[in-house]
């Protein structure tokens, strides 16, 4: 029921003037006498200790009446089976898409922890109780407040009410009246699957909380009077000073009665009453509702995640020695949008969650405990986050007192559910009555168990669901009327229905656009007709929406995390085998620099994601994956804080808080990387979804050097900043120098004046180096092995260029942007590092500005494709100079930079960067080719490790076979074959120049930006699923013909829209046997020394393309 439609029904219509007074009275009295002290809850009777136990593993407990039987078995409860070592090691849990790699221990879980002790059956628990004398005739119920998956119970062998089978809320048992004294009371728990909701999602799963076996958080009887409040709902407005107040009542004897009842509303911290509400009311036979709106004479204190302000409700019900009470905690907070952004009291909120997948390394079963989860969200609050988003699951109670104590948004769900996860059915498809009917149950067990706190803000069904959308908006409507009190959506990440209050969508993350700048933002994708969602009717821009799982760079864990998991009941197995092949490779004492490398790659991409995200104004936020490590799905440590809650080595939680918080300056500005003389320009901006207007504030910005030194800084006009919204507050313009030949390395922060919001930049300015345009006489530089070998024959010194030396393979060696989740989880990005390691101190790079791992000045040495090397055979204690970061489940040595001499005194230094082409476009690329020279020419070049010859033809063999261009562009001056060196036999693959056959004359040259490179067993393509963009360098103008082949081979009807410099566009519709599209080229096409080529879909999947030819025109 809706709050605007609860009415007051009171005994006023049942009572004469006179009787009503008088019970008025009377309740006044008993006020006055016992206060509150003479009230009491429920009596309860905790039940956690010493239990017998018996394993029921074959299913003979019914059948053989165990509930009669004495177990001899023991266990403390709460607790599970694997805390008594009950369970064996096998079966051995892996996920479907994770064959076991060679060499793998069979008896460790693939992909995950493993559980030592796994028992999936039945276990009884039995002990003896005894029922004081005071509760005799009262009805007693039995509450175990977290069980995996179903409980039944039995009283003195008798089984006595239903099976319950909650996942996410209590096992609540109505036993009834029992005689005072001594009882047996014996608990079937059965944790094996009942309803076919998969095992993907975190509220029943291997990989997270385990499937346990046994009980969690409270045990206990309670008792209640023959009048009873047993539960209660309360809708508070703090825009009306209003609280309705639902409470079910409970009258157990065969009449009527009617009794006082009052209803009082404290400040939680002060006591202060603010509310007390008296009257005498008729409690009906068996359960009714009580209603109350009851208005505040003040504005009551806001709970937001500024101000956590909590109030109490306690209603109280009034009865001749046997009166009772019951008390709720509430929070005076309006949940709402204004189109773009949740609002909550009326002011713009910006989502800044992160994930929770209840995992719980000492125990294995959630924790119950208000300390523990205070300690945790403790972490959450430190990082300036304002919320959590429980992925499939919903967390106990003690979760949410803690977020409402804290002030934390939590975000709950109940399923992870598709058809590609191979369950026998989905819910919410209206196929499965039985699972679409305990799907509805715990959505609404839910709402009514923890509906009550104020943190619980937003309710979904799931996570990235396959089910009937209409059907479950229906089902969301229905829910929605019945507690309006939150903010709804079907599911994350999938469709968008009518009935979802929000939106949290994806294809917004950072990886799709990597570049050193920060110019950008998403803006577009909020306002643009051309980003619809998956129901075209529901435009952008009328629901908040905000990013689904932003973030998942892989980062290197530390060996020590091993023994942290020593005292419960999981191993990290799988890690000390991942030890063990980083020490075959000696890299396995590197553990601790692989983190802070790897988790530099880490930060720079979360922290460009936020601040793009905070750029753009009609975003909502975003929702994190994650802050911390999700230890299943192939080991995906993408956290800066790891399982435990224990922060890692590269970022504390007050450098996060910089960009991560609610209120940040931004700036917009083109580039990272400078150069000597170029004035520095940027766009300053302040994001403010703080409490209140920032008014009359100074902005202040400074450059210091790496020795702390300022060198340029200035003041921004005093302005104010309106709360929720993104203000433009000035720009920033300086001349930048570069006072040596190696290059700047400045720290640009903006502060605002008087308060501790702040953020900052790196910022690099290289000096004017001109492209290289001859080399040293005492050095050799080449890209081909035999030149190389000849030249150390002669002692000579090397610089082997080495970016199309070795296969396809060594392309994922050099990679930017770091592992996806997890490497072995996702294995088509072709990709297997996590940053690099840089010995910044090596002479070679004295005239290149960098620190001992990766920053953005690094993108351009990246940008045009090159290849690592694994460095086996080399000496263990061998280190290169720079470094890749082999992702932990290979554990391999691999080198990007490295030298090397022969026996015969030959110098080698190999670098695998691709520092050749389009110099003139990439000053960092530059600049470190000229520190490679000028190292390579002095006398310092002086190689330790040797090599054989043998090792090097080897290593740096040319593994590409050149392709036979076509019959009909024999005389191409480009022609490429997409996907020829596709890695994989069947599958998706970045793309880069390595994946393709190319024939190409001097000076002609081509850029892809695609989704990717798409294989299967009929052929090749780049694929993009709305723009393809081809980039084509050219040697000279003259009449070309440019010649593109599109095909869809599979058949999914696209249909593209092609155009090619100022030429017309050009439909192409059916695409089935592939279609060239040709372009005549003219000179002055060719006046900027390229030609682009645009693909955009009209309609159908993909756009595939497998051919391109550049001919010479008529």
């Amino acid at each position: 029921m809706s709050p605007s439609s609860i009415s007051v029904k009171t005994s006023k219509q049942y009572l004469t003037k006179q009787s009503f007074a008088l019970l008025l009275r009377t309740a006044f009295l008993c006020w006055i006498f016992f206060g509150t002290s003479g009230l009491k809850a429920a009596d309860t009777l905790s039940l956690a200790g010493k239990w017998a136990f018996q394993a029921d593993p074959e299913e003979e407990g019914l059948a053989q009446n165990w509930a009669n039987k004495t177990l001899t078995g023991s266990i403390m409860l709460p607790g599970s089976t694997d805390e008594i070592g009950i369970g064996n090691q096998y079966p051995i849990y892996k996920w479907s898409n994770m064959p076991k790699a060679a060499g793998y221990p069979d008896s460790i879980d693939i992909g995950s922890f493993t559980r030592i002790h796994k028992y999936i059956g039945i276990a009884w628990y039995q002990r003896e109780i005894e029922i004081p004398a005071s509760w005799k005739g009262k009805h007693i119920t039995l509450t175990l407040e977290r069980v995996l998956w179903s409980s039944r119970i039995f009283i003195d062998g008798r089984e006595t009410g239903k099976s319950v089978d909650y996942l996410s809320t209590p096992h609540i048992h109505s036993i009834g009246a029992l005689t005072p004294g001594k009882h047996t009371l014996t608990i079937r728990i059965d944790n094996r699957e009942i309803y076919s909701i998969g095992k993907a999602g975190h509220s029943y799963c291997n990989h997270m909380q385990s499937i346990w076996n046994g009980v969690a958080g409270r045990m206990e009887l309670t008792a209640r009077e023959m009048v009873a409040p047993v539960f209660i709902r309360v809708f508070p407005s703090f825009k009306d000073r209003r609280i309705n107040v639902a409470t079910t009542l409970q009258n157990d004897s065969h009449k009527n009665i009617f009794c006082p009842i009052s209803i009082v509303i404290r400040e939680k911290k002060s006591g202060k009453v603010v509310a007390n509400y008296q009257a005498a009311i008729e409690v009906r036979v068996g359960s009714s509702v009580h209603q109350q709106e009851i208005y505040l004479s003040a504005t009551p204190l806001p709970w937001d995640e500024f101000t956590p302000n909590l109030y109490t409700v306690e209603v109280s019900i009034y009865k001749k020695n046997a009166s009772q009470k019951i008390v709720t905690d509430v929070g005076f907070r309006d949940i709402g949008s204004n189109g773009t952004h949740i609002t909550v009291n009326g002011k713009s909120s910006f989502i800044r969650f992160s994930h929770e997948g209840m995992h719980f390394p000492l125990t294995g079963y959630p924790a119950t405990d208000i300390a523990y989860w205070l300690r945790v969200f403790k972490v959450y609050k430190d990082h300036g986050l304002n919320g959590v988003r429980f992925h499939s699951c919903t967390p106990p109670e003690a979760a949410f007192q803690a977020a409402d104590q804290l002030g934390l948004y939590l975000q709950v769900e109940f399923f992870w559910q598709d058809s590609w996860m191979g369950n026998p059915s989905v819910f919410g498809t209206g196929k499965n009555k039985e699972l679409d009917a305990f799907a509805c149950r715990e959505f609404r067990n839910a709402l009514d168990a923890y509906g009550n706190h104020p943190s619980m803000m937003l309710v979904l069904y799931g996570n990235e669901l396959g089910v009937d959308f209409k059907l479950c908006s229906k089902w969301l409507g229905e829910e929605k009327a019945y507690d309006p009190r939150h903010l709804y959506a079907v599911g994350a990440a999938h469709e968008v229905t009518p009935n979802d209050d929000f939106v949290e969508y994806g294809d917004k993350a950072y990886d799709k656009k990597t570049t050193a700048s920060n110019d950008w933002d998403y803006q577009s994708y909020y306002t643009s007709e051309g980003y619809t969602y998956s129901a075209p009717a529901i435009k952008r821009g009328t629901k908040p929406d905000f990013v689904h799982e932003m973030g998942q760079q892989v980062v290197h864990p530390l060996w020590s995390e091993i023994e942290s998991y020593k005292k419960g009941p999981f191993r990290l197995c799988n890690l000390a085998y991942f030890r063990e092949l980083a020490s075959r490779s000696g890299v396995d004492k590197q553990d601790t620099i692989f983190q802070k490398a790897s988790g530099q790659m880490n930060r720079i991409f979360m922290k460009s994601d936020i601040e793009a995200n905070l750029r753009s104004a009609d975003a909502a936020g975003y929702s994190m994956l994650s802050m911390v490590d999700y230890p299943g799905q192939g080991e995906a440590y993408v956290g800066w804080v790891d399982a435990c809650y224990k922060q890692k080595n590269f970022l504390t939680s007050e450098k996060y808080r910089q960009y991560g918080g609610h209120t940040v300056p931004l700036i917009r500005t083109p580039k990272f990387v400078w150069q000597h003389g170029e004035t520095f320009h940027a766009e300053v901006e302040i994001a403010n979804y703080g409490p209140a207007d920032l008014v009359n504030k100074e902005l202040m910005w400074r450059f210091k050097d790496e020795k702390g030194k300022t060198v340029a800084q200035g003041i921004l006009a005093t302005t104010t900043i309106p709360q929720g919204s993104l203000t433009a507050v000035g720009e920033i313009e300086t001349l930048l120098t570069c006072r040596n030949d190696k290059g700047e390395h400045l720290n640009l922060t903006l502060s605002l004046k008087n308060t501790d919001y702040h953020n900052e930049w790196d910022i690099w300015v290289l000096p004017e180096i001109p492209v290289e345009k001859g080399f040293p006489a005492n050095v050799i530089i080449t890209t081909k092995i035999d030149e190389a070998l000849a030249a150390l024959k002669k002692r000579q010194s090397v610089l082997l260029f080495a970016n199309k030396l070795g296969d396809i393979t060594n392309t994922m060696y050099c990679r930017f942007k770091p592992v996806f989740w997890s490497a072995v989880w996702f294995t088509d990005d072709y990709c297997q590092t996590l940053g690099a390691v840089i010995n910044q101190q090596h002479p070679s790079l004295d005239r290149f500005p960098t620190n001992d791992v990766m920053d953005w000045q690094w993108l351009d040495v990246f940008e045009i494709q090159g290849h690592g090397f694994n460095l086996q055979g080399l000496p263990l204690n061998y280190q290169p100079i720079i470094q890749p970061v082999n992702d932990f489940h290979f554990g391999n040595k691999l080198g990007l930079l490295f030298e090397l001499k022969t026996k015969d005194n030959g110098k080698l230094l190999v670098c695998g960067f691709n520092l050749t082409d389009d110099l003139e476009h990439r000053p960092a690329a530059r600049q470190l080719k000229h520190s490679l020279l000028s190292y390579v020419s002095s006398a310092r070049f002086n190689p330790m490790q040797e090599v054989t010859e043998t090792w090097l033809s080897q290593t740096f063999a040319d593994n590409y076979a050149p392709i036979a261009k076509p019959a009909e562009f024999e005389n191409a001056f480009l022609y490429v074959k997409a996907g020829s060196h596709h890695p994989l036999v069947k599958g998706n693959t970045a793309w880069n120049t390595d994946v393709d056959a190319v024939v190409k004359d001097g000076g002609y040259d081509y850029k892809v930006v695609c989704d990717g490179v798409w294989k299967d067993e009929n052929g090749a393509a780049w694929y993009a699923n709305d723009n393809l963009h081809i980039e084509i360098m050219v040697a000279s103008q003259k009449r070309m013909r440019l010649k593109v082949k599109l095909h869809d081979w599979n058949q999914q009807g696209c249909a593209c829209v092609v155009t090619c410099e100022d030429h017309s566009p050009v439909t192409v519709e059916n695409q089935t046997g592939g279609k060239w599209v040709t372009f005549p080229i003219t000179r002055e096409n060719c006046l900027d020394g390229k030609l682009i080529l645009d693909i955009k879909k009209k309609s159908g999947t993909n756009i595939m393309v497998t051919d391109i030819a550049l001919t010479p025109g008529e």
